[in-house]
């Protein structure tokens, strides 16, 4: 694997693994909790990102594929600055339309362990693609368009970190049940 992308893997994983840290002594109740009606609980918000990172690898492998992908060029890099810094910021956004909402209900030791898995598939990926794609437009987020994988995976960390910030403010808010 280039070692820029196992770089931004390994911050990944170590992303990841605080997420479960943090969860792991909680009961099904307390991850179940959701602060108002319309809000997330904790087992919804890792849905997302394990929905959200398993489209991604589809997509990733369903794009390297073709024959040839354009070069992402310069405008790549303004896009995922953008990106970034919209996620690292405390604004909130609407899921994207291609997902789906998190229904819930699934138990936490299979969200983690299928998180790992598709975790283990973006790694097999990335060892895997060729060193003539990195600067390809391989992923195409629906905010910002195409990134190259150093990107996505930059995308990958940055949105873990954001709902990473939305798991604690459920954990702190009004109501959350003591164990």
């Amino acid at each position: 694997m280039d070692s820029r992308l196992q770089r931004q893997f390994e911050q990944m994983e170590a992303v990841r693994e605080s997420v479960f840290d943090m969860l792991k002594f909680y009961s099904p109740d307390q991850l179940a909790f959701k602060p108002a009606p319309d809000k997330w609980s904790v087992i919804q918000v890792l849905q997302h990102l394990l929905i959200s990172e398993q489209g991604t690898y589809q997509y990733l492998t369903r794009k390297n594929q073709a024959e040839s992908l354009p070069d992402a060029g310069w405008g790549a890099g303004v896009r995922s600055r953008l990106l970034k810094v919209g996620l690292l910021s405390p604004l909130r956004f609407k899921v994207p339309k291609q997902l789906t909402q998190p229904p819930g209900g699934q138990p936490f030791e299979v969200l983690m362990r299928d998180w790992r898995e598709v975790r283990e598939a973006l790694r097999e990926f990335a060892a895997a693609l060729p060193r003539e794609r990195l600067k390809s437009a391989i992923f195409r987020h629906p905010f910002v368009g195409y990134l190259t994988l150093s990107q996505t995976f930059d995308f990958i960390d940055k949105h873990v970190r954001h709902h990473r910030r939305q798991i604690r403010r459920i954990l702190n808010a009004p109501g959350f049940p003591a164990s």
